[in-house]
This record gives structure tokens, C-alpha cells and sequence, in this order.
């Protein structure tokens, strides 16, 4: 059953006290999942070093690699990073189901609202990397792909509610985006989104790459070309269809509602309808913002000038339902400084300077597919004095005051609410 959105925002109401470890920043609840220099995580024991950014489901459950130091024996320490999922109540540490030591990933985790877990793993063969890409949960975990077949694994790996994997490889002979759910028996049985062996030199897929529960799969390709004599690199954002894979933007794009000509698109995500929004500039004019590709045309969702407060940072997500997350830094006579706000549909999360959980925050980064569709932010949170942490951001809800004569005063109340709730969300801007 699909749950409408406001929907979700009544049911929180009965759920609005802060717990404990959580910090509340304007109308947003901020909690605290994990942070560096926590003598362990869940049942591994071993200093916390460094933090991935985090994604995060429609249950609010996110997913992250936590490079830790372990105790070895014959050694100080062994260092791993291992990828965790879960919530603020417990995390689970992706594990061989035989040996139950804890898989070595080479990236940022991704996982789905069945709480299955996608990771690249990395292990190091005669100091050589071999990547293996993986399907994990807490009880099983299912390999997709590896380099018998695919001699060039990226480091980034995406996964759909229907568990199929989404995952680009860089070799000679295989060289492109491809699909796969575990079932393929040999490499004949993969899905192939984009294929090229031929071109030289060979171009390169996949810096990041994403796909949703249709099927689509939206990803970059990067080339050397020659134009006139010079030869320059080029970058074009693609998407996958019904139709084929079709070209969001490149460097050279118009957007409908803009009279320049766009630079090469960066930092990009994709919701469930298969619209995709990026991070870009315009070409001789002193504009950068983030664009929004609908299937037909691009058109601009967020524009910055010389004149404008803040300039987007190249942070963005997108949810299910066309809602927008990104950073900023705000602007002085026209220049850049280090002060970033987060914006989730245009309101303030957290800005540079809150003070959270004792600490001052220096800045925050996330992934594309940080966003989900009650607007939890899946945050990787940089404090002055250098400690990470992973947050989830979620909006307080607002609750009614009514003075309780009788238990039918009450469902009037949420009644009312219900029914401001609903408004609301259909006056909400999306994209």
C-alpha cells in the first residue's frame, strides 16, 4: 500500500518528543546515527576513522562505510572499511555469511526499501585491486558481479526496490553501464544499458550512476573528442528508457527558460518518473544552478548570479516525489565563501556554524540518493576540529494545541489536522 505523504506527516505527529541523541536545528530533527571516534559500531569493536556519505530508504534506514581501525593479532590494528545499515535503534554490518569477517567496500553503499544493501568491495590481490560487486542483508549476501567477467568494476554500485543492481565497469572488454539481479548465469544474461569496446581511445562510464524502480538508469560518459583540430574531453549525462538511452544535457545544452548555453553537467539524480536534475553553469554569462531534465526539455530549478545570496555547491538530491535537496555557500560581492546552507524543498536544515550535538558544524555533504519521500536527509556531517558523523535530518511535525474535554475533541483535532496536512501537501512545490 502506498502511503501519501501527508499522511506520513500525521502519523509522525504521535512520534514528535526528541529521544535521546537527537538535536533539533530550527524545525528539523537532526539524529545521530554513528561519528568518528566511537570505539565501534554495532558488534565491531575497533576505532572509528573515517565516514562515507550515507544513502538512505524510504523507512529512513541508511546505509554507510565506516573506515575503522580493528585489533589484529600480531599487529596494533587492521584497517577496514566496512559498510553498515540500519537506524539510530541498531546497524548491521554487511558480513561473508561463512567466514562472518565483514566485507571491505571501495565506495558509498546503497540500499533499497527491503533493507537489501548494494556495495562494491574491494580486496587487494598482489597489491592489485579486485573489486566484486554485492547484494547484502544481515542474513545473506548474493554476488552480482565480478571481474571474471567484468575486468574494469567502478567504485559505485546502485540498487532498486526489485533488487536489480545498476553498476559500470571500465575494461577492454567490457566497457559500459550494465543491469543484473543475481539470477544471470552467464555474463551473456546481464543487462547492457551502454556498451563501447571500439571507440580509441575508450570513453568512460559511470563516475556515478543511479536507477530507479523502472528501470532507468541515468549515468555520465566521458570522452576525448576532436573538434576542429583540438582535441578536448566531453561529458555527456545520459538516461535510459523505453526508448533507448536518450541524452539529458551536454556541454552546449539550452535550457527553455535560459539565453546561454550550458557547461558540462555534474552531480546529478534521478526520481522515479525518470526526470533527472544536475549541477551546472552557464557558458558566458556569470550563472551556475542547478537544472532539471523532464524528458524533453531542461529548465532551471535553482539560479545563481553575482547578485544572488547563496551559490549551490554541487550537493543535490532528488526524491520520488520531485523534491530538491542541495547546498550552498553563501555569496559576498559576489565571491564564494566557506559558510554552506542545506536546503530540503526550500527549507533551511542546517547551516554552517549550528551548533549540534555540542559541536560547531563546519560543513555537510550527501549523496544523490540521500533524499527520500517523507524529506529525511541522509547527512555526512564535517564539525570544526575535524569529527565526522552521519545524521539523518527529518522535519518536526507541528502540532495543534486543543484542550482534551472528551475523546471525541481528539479525532476532531486530527481530523483538523489532517485536512491542513492534506492542503498543504498539495500546495507544495515540486519539480
Amino acid at each position: 500500500m502506498v502511503c501519501h505523504p501527508a499522511a506520513r506527516w500525521l502519523l509522525a505527529l504521535l512520534a514528535f518528543p526528541l529521544l535521546a541523541g537527537e538535536a533539533a536545528a530550527g524545525g528539523w530533527r537532526l539524529t545521530r546515527i554513528a561519528q568518528t571516534g566511537d570505539p565501534g559500531i554495532a558488534d565491531v569493536v575497533g576505532v572509528v576513522r573515517e565516514l562515507s556519505l550515507p544513502a538512505i530508504n524510504q523507512a529512513g534506514e541508511v546505509a554507510f562505510a565506516a573506515t575503522m581501525y580493528l585489533p589484529a593479532p600480531g599487529s596494533d590494528f587492521e584497517q577496514r572499511t566496512i559498510v553498515f545499515a540500519g537506524d539510530e535503534t541498531g546497524l548491521t554490518a554487511m558480513r561473508h555469511p561463512v567466514t562472518q569477517v565483514p566485507l571491505h567496500s571501495s565506495s558509498h553503499p546503497d540500499l533499497n526499501d527491503k533493507g537489501q544493501v548494494c556495495l562494491v568491495e574491494v580486496e587487494y590481490q598482489d597489491s592489485l585491486p579486485v573489486r566484486r560487486v554485492w547484494r547484502a542483508t544481515d542474513a545473506a549476501l548474493e554476488l552480482i558481479a565480478d571481474e571474471s567477467h567484468f575486468d574494469g568494476i567502478t567504485d559505485f554500485a546502485r540498487i532498486n526496490d526489485a533488487g536489480r543492481v545498476a553498476f559500470a565497469s571500465r575494461g577492454s572488454s567490457r566497457n559500459g553501464v550494465y543491469t543484473a539481479d543475481g539470477s544471470e548465469d552467464s555474463v551473456e544474461d546481464y543487462g547492457v544499458v551502454i556498451e563501447d569496446v571500439t571507440s580509441a581511445p575508450l570513453p568512460f562510464f559511470g563516475s556515478w550512476l543511479d536507477i530507479n524502480d523502472a528501470g532507468n538508469v541515468v549515468f555520465d560518459r566521458s570522452e576525448v573528442v576532436e573538434i576542429e583540430g583540438v582535441r578536448m574531453g566531453r561529458t555527456e549525462l545520459l538516461v535510459s528508457g523505453e526508448a533507448g538511452v536518450s541524452l539529458v544535457a551536454t556541454r552546449g545544452s539550452q535550457p527553455s527558460d535560459q539565453d546561454g548555453y550550458l557547461d558540462h553537467p555534474a552531480n546529478f539524480a534521478m526520481d522515479a518518473r525518470g526526470r533527472v536534475a544536475f549541477f551546472t553553469i552557464i557558458l558566458d554569462l556569470p550563472v551556475a544552478g542547478l537544472f532539471l531534465f523532464d524528458g524533453s526539455e531542461i529548465r532551471t530549478l535553482v539560479e545563481a548570479t553575482p547578485d544572488s545570496e547563496d551559490l549551490p555547491d554541487g550537493h543535490l538530491a532528488l526524491n520520488d516525489l520531485g523534491e530538491l535537496a542541495y547546498g550552498a555557500f553563501a555569496l559576498e560581492d559576489g565571491d564564494n565563501t566557506d559558510d554552506q546552507t542545506v536546503y530540503v524543498a526550500g527549507e533551511v536544515v542546517l547551516r554552517s556554524g549550528d551548533s549540534l550535538d555540542g559541536r560547531t558544524v563546519r560543513e555537510a555533504e550527501f549523496l544523490p540518493t540521500a533524499l527520500n519521500d517523507a524529506r529525511q536527509l541522509a547527512l555526512h556531517v564535517w564539525f570544526e576540529g575535524g569529527v565526522q558523523a552521519i545524521y539523518r535530518a527529518g522535519p518536526i511535525p507541528t502540532v495543534p494545541s486543543f484542550s482534551a474535554t472528551g475523546g471525541g475533541l481528539l479525532f476532531a483535532a486530527l481530523g483538523a489536522v489532517a485536512i491542513v496536512v492534506l492542503r498543504a501537501a498539495a500546495r507544495r512545490s515540486t519539480y
